[in-house]
């Protein structure tokens, strides 16, 4: 068990990270962050997803 390659994420793995990272909705915490860098929103880069959605109005 083990080895170099034993952190290396499965596609399997990666399609369930991408599914959990997007809601109903459909957005990601990076297409939030780029929203709130066009809305020119201070203190982003540190936001949480859920804060971002909040300082965009959107929850």
């Amino acid at each position: 068990m083990g080895g170099k390659d034993a952190r290396k994420q499965t596609a399997r793995g990666h399609r369930a990270a991408i599914s959990r990272s997007r809601k109903l909705d459909g957005h990601t915490r990076q297409e939030l962050y780029q929203e709130a860098r066009n809305r020119h929103i201070e203190g982003r880069s540190w936001m949480s997803k859920r804060q971002l959605e909040n300082a965009l109005g959107m929850h």
